[in-house]
């Protein structure tokens, strides 16, 4: 009697779907819009699902890190009317797929100011990330730079007053690097004191007269506007008070004599770089005139 065997149709197995890259998420799994399954086939035909199909594979990436790894279909069973005269070839089948990295959902930077104190200094500054997964938690290093092409770990300093803009590059594993700027402000000191001028001039003098300022301070930086406002003029002395580069300028208007020892009043102001405006009173004293007392003799 004869026996006849009917072996059980091969099939090969791969895995197919919509893409093989996703964004990285910090697991291995398979995201549901990659659409990815195993589709069986052998080397003459495709079997219909309803006679055999893959049942309850498990699809993963190797890795859950950026970069190109296998996706893996393990453990493949079949199902279908027909399954029991159908195996597989392999349990496993494998695919190359990619991992990109990820966007970090959120980045703030902020900056405590600074005042001047002439040497420099640098700034606090306050960043974080956000990576938008529950499983992942932010662990990003900071970079900072000047001109947003050369970065370093160490925060820049900075010494006279003023606005800066510096660049702050987070950088994490698996994320994209992302930049923020960031004004960091130098504000500048408080006026240093200055001592009081002291000018007097007869009551019967006229015309212009010039009155050298004193220096101001090495580290002002940059010298702005220099303005003078009279403030107060009891005795009628002046007419103008005015800056000519490093020289107070007052017109003198001529008095009487019952003004002798009234006095006005004059405020230099200086603008600075680094310190708050300068303010440097001038105190303008009228006198008796000489002839007054060649008169009387």
């Amino acid at each position: 009697q004869a026996i006849l065997t009917i072996d059980k149709c091969k099939l090969n197995a791969r895995i197919t779907g919509n893409s093989f890259d996703k964004v990285y998420d910090g697991t291995t799994d398979i995201r549901e819009g990659q659409n990815l399954s195993v589709q069986l086939y052998s080397d003459s035909s495709t079997p219909d699902s309803q006679d055999v199909r893959a049942d309850q594979v498990n699809l993963a990436y190797q890795s859950a890190d950026v970069g190109e790894h296998n996706i893996e279909a393990a453990n493949i069973t079949l199902a279908g009317d027909n399954a029991k005269n159908y195996e597989l070839t392999e349990q496993t089948v494998s695919q190359k797929g990619t991992i990109k990295p990820r966007d970090f959902a959120s980045m703030t930077v902020s900056a405590a100011p600074l005042t001047y104190n002439g040497t420099e200094q640098q700034p606090k500054i306050n960043a974080s990330v956000e990576t938008g997964l529950e499983n992942v938690s932010p662990d990003a290093t900071f970079t900072y730079s000047k001109d947003g092409v050369n970065y370093q770990s160490e925060i820049p300093g900075f010494t006279e007053a003023g606005t800066y803009l510096v660049y702050v590059k987070a950088s994490m594993a698996n994320f994209n690097d992302e930049t923020k700027t960031v004004a960091v402000t130098v504000q500048k000191a408080a006026a240093p004191t200055v001592s009081a001028m002291s000018e007097s001039y007869s009551y019967k003098e006229t015309g212009e007269r010039q009155v050298a300022l004193p220096g101001f301070p090495e580290d002002c930086g940059t010298i702005g506007s220099i303005t003078a406002q009279i403030i107060s003029d009891e005795g009628q002395i002046l007419d103008s008070a005015a800056v000519d580069g490093m020289n107070l300028v007052l017109r003198l208007k001529g008095s009487s004599k019952n003004m002798v020892g009234k006095t006005a009043q004059v405020v230099v102001k200086v603008e600075t770089k680094n310190y708050e405006d300068i303010q440097i009173p001038v105190i303008v004293t009228l006198t008796a005139d000489s002839s007054d007392s060649n008169s009387n003799n």
